[in-house]
């Protein structure tokens, strides 16, 4: 399972955005992110990636004998 969030700062939005001095009065960091890779069974692999950019790489077993049963 991959979790996508995004990390976004104030500072990330264009100089000519419409609302920019609304953003004034949030906080610096608007959405901290929390990237995650997990696998089938709920293990961990990658991140969560907090307060930075980054990429989260994993390598993933697709043996089909680790197949997870959900029925």
């Amino acid at each position: 399972m991959l979790g996508c969030n995004q990390y976004v700062r104030r500072d990330m939005y264009p100089a000519d955005l419409e609302i920019k001095s609304d953003l004034e009065e949030w906080p610096e960091t608007l959405s901290r992110g929390g990237s995650a890779i997990y696998s089938p069974l709920g293990e961990c692999l990658a991140g969560p990636l907090w307060d930075q950019e980054g990429m989260l790489v994993a390598d993933l077993d697709m043996q089909p004998s680790h197949a997870v049963n959900l029925t």
